[in-house]
């Protein structure tokens, strides 16, 4: 069987530099904003937090709870894993979507919730607790070559190799 998107170039991996049009790429550099954004939260908690503590005393309840929330949420990740939908390149796309964005939120909240308990709660050094439990689950849900790699090897279709690199770019390509 031939893979029509790997003969016009996009079942290749573009890679992770910037290419106009390209949705995969777009995917990447939005997980590089979320990245960023958990650490201007951390670059907040250490300046602005930190000189509001008047009483920084440890709060261990406050790190109890970012550690149960952050185990919940990597366990919910890694036990209650969304299939990829592979009927079409258009449903295969779009399941890798949601499931990416479902995995990013899960993370990103242990890091919202450490940043809150920081305030209400403190101490303010809990926030960086709940930011290794995000940033771990950033790194289990990264767009990487070798993350593609494992889904195309879970959907089993090594005669279409790169499907499911090409079901992530064909989007904005056919709309252009």
């Amino acid at each position: 069987m031939t893979n029509i998107y790997k003969d016009v170039g996009l079942g290749e991996d573009p890679g992770w530099r910037p290419k106009p049009g390209d949705s995969l790429t777009s995917l990447r550099f939005l997980f590089i904003a979320f990245c960023i954004a958990i650490l201007g939260m951390g670059i907040v908690a250490a300046v602005i937090l930190r000189e509001e503590a008047a009483n920084d005393s440890p709060a261990w309840q406050s790190i109890a709870v970012v550690a149960a929330f952050g185990c919940a949420s990597l366990a919910a990740q890694a036990f209650l894993p969304r299939p990829l939908d592979g009927t079409s390149i258009n449903s295969l796309a779009a399941s890798y979507r949601a499931r990416f964005f479902q995995r990013l939120a899960m993370s990103e909240a242990v890091a919202l919730a450490a940043f809150a308990l920081s305030i209400a709660w403190g101490p303010w050094w809990a926030f960086y607790v709940g930011a290794a439990f995000t940033l771990t689950g950033f790194a289990r849900l990264a767009p990487t070559r070798r993350h593609l790699q494992q889904d195309q090897d879970q959907e089993h279709v090594e005669q279409d190799e790169g499907l499911v690199v090409a079901a992530l770019r064909q989007v904005l390509h056919e709309g252009a």
